[in-house]
């Protein structure tokens, strides 16, 4: 265990904003839970621990290394290297890199595109429902919110961490993968066949757009299956991350 320094403390502060997580290959997960998550799943290895001095007792309580980096804050510096009006006193500091679907395409059965999805909620509740029910790669449209923000990776109790995460994908990248890997385009909107009567094909690339917007009209006119999740009740429609949950699940169980 040491204390962070002032430039250790400067550049974490940085991480707040997407250039920097960029530049510097870093980025924080903050909160107990998000932790936790971390280090019991392993994608913390080389991450360092950083908590406040008044919260060295919660070391106890976690499957840390005796190798590992730890760092001691300031409650005043904690405040400032994070994005939470009241953080919990404990963060990993990530490094990584974003992949590249052009070198590195993931050969999966099944692709999850979110179109301009850019509430950090949604995005970390739908990383957690996928990993949940065994997808593991998912695409982000441009103008949809960094996977690496702080607020996603709090909202995914780390799981983002875990899961292939491509962003910046855009729709033209997105149907020459479908038309080369044979891929069935599958969008969820508010008017479409129900979802229960529909059976996946094995190669499918199941989107979802936005709440304010829904997908886009061109991936809309490309789309193969058009499906909603019939209202049973009241409402205008459901939250994203619940549509997405219920999405998957057909997937699994068709």
């Amino acid at each position: 265990m040491r204390k962070a320094t002032h430039k250790e403390l400067q550049t974490i502060a940085k991480l707040k904003q997407k250039k920097y997580r960029d530049e510097y290959g870093l980025f924080l997960a903050g909160g107990y839970n998000t932790v936790e998550t971390c280090l019991n799943e392993g994608s913390a290895k080389n991450a360092s621990l950083l908590i406040r001095e008044d919260n060295l007792f919660m070391l106890d309580e976690l499957p840390i290394d005796e190798t590992a980096d730890i760092l001691i804050l300031k409650p005043q510096d904690f405040k400032r290297i994070s994005d939470e009006k009241t953080p919990q006193g404990i963060a990993l500091l990530m490094p990584f890199s974003r992949p590249n679907i052009d070198q590195n395409f993931p050969n999966v059965d099944t692709l999850i595109y979110l179109d301009r999805v850019n509430d950090p909620g949604n995005l970390g509740t739908i990383v957690r429902s996928a990993l949940w029910f065994g997808f593991n790669t998912l695409l982000l449209s441009p103008q949809s919110i960094d996977p690496y923000n702080p607020k996603v990776v709090r909202a995914g109790v780390g799981y983002t961490t875990l899961g292939r995460i491509y962003d910046n994908v855009s729709y033209s990248c997105l149907q020459q993968l479908a038309a080369e890997n044979h891929y069935d385009i599958c969008v969820s909107v508010l008017n479409g066949r129900p979802l229960m009567t529909f059976n996946p094909s094995k190669r499918s690339i199941i989107i979802f757009g936005s709440e304010a917007h829904g997908v886009s009209g061109e991936l809309y006119k490309i789309a193969d299956n058009k499906l909603t999740v019939p209202r049973q009740g009241k409402g205008e429609s459901l939250n994203l991350g619940a549509a997405a949950a219920i999405f998957l699940y057909h997937w699994v169980n068709n």
